[in-house]
């Protein structure tokens, strides 16, 4: 009797994918924020009733992000080889989106600091949908290459040596990454880019208000960034930069 109830043989695209994942950077610093989501979610509650727009937080922490990065432009910046850092003319930011494998395809928005709320909400939508249909496709071609990459050291040496160009990097993933999760899984080990953020869920918990434990709407996030660009303080204060937009969200309804 075997041991197994089933055995998924992985083929040249999966395995190929998973080298990709083997070579992604692990230098990295990483912090985990509590943020108060309360004001967000009366903002959301407010904007579906009046406008009829299907807003959810992840809309919300896009465009904060988009502020933030224009505020700080050190966090947008690329590593690109071993001898120069570069610095994007726009910001743009990949955002995780469901899949069928742990391929997990991203769509990346263009220009995020200087779209509001409906687009950003548009476009992610009719990204997503792009990006899934169009996930078997990639399957398909990810199988042709790894026909030719057989063996595992292989793949992973001709997978380093594309990964060392930011505009590759930039065009699959965007100058940062946001994956919105629906509990507390933390991403952090892996990067890409210089800079992923991700966000659990949004749920009451307990927070000390004027002195009183009350429940509260919240979430936590974590930020990991690339230490061979940046240093521990100037993403902490994007981080900050973040939740202060959050928690005020008034300041991402505006134009």
């Amino acid at each position: 009797m075997s041991d197994w109830e089933r055995i998924e043989r992985l083929g040249p695209g999966r395995r190929l994918i998973n080298d990709s994942f083997m070579c992604a950077t692990s230098t990295f610093a990483s912090g985990v924020f509590w943020i108060d989501m309360e004001e967000a979610s009366a903002l959301i509650r407010s904007i579906r009733e009046s406008q009829g727009l299907r807003l959810n937080y992840l809309h919300l922490l896009i465009r904060a992000s988009g502020l933030a990065l224009r505020k700080y432009p050190q966090v947008n910046a690329l590593i690109d080889g071993a001898r120069r850092i570069v610095h994007p003319a726009t910001i743009d930011i990949g955002i995780s989106v469901l899949g069928s494998t742990n391929l997990a395809p991203v769509v990346v928005l263009a220009d995020v600091d200087n779209k509001d709320l409906p687009t950003i909400a548009r476009e992610l939508k009719e990204g997503a949908a792009k990006a899934q249909a169009e996930e078997a496709a990639l399957l398909r071609k990810m199988n042709w290459l790894g026909r030719f990459l057989p063996f595992g050291w292989l793949r992973r040496m001709a997978v380093r040596m594309v990964n060392r160009y930011a505009r590759v990097r930039r065009g699959v993933v965007g100058n940062l990454q946001i994956t919105s999760l629906n509990e507390e899984m933390i991403l952090y080990n892996r990067l890409n880019t210089s800079t992923m953020m991700s966000m659990g869920q949004v749920r009451e918990r307990p927070a000390v208000i004027d002195g009183k434990v009350v429940p509260r709407k919240s979430a936590y996030m974590c930020l990991a960034v690339d230490h061979r660009v940046l240093d521990g303080a100037t993403p902490m204060n994007f981080a900050h930069e973040v939740i202060r937009l959050l928690e005020n969200p008034h300041l991402l309804a505006e134009g």
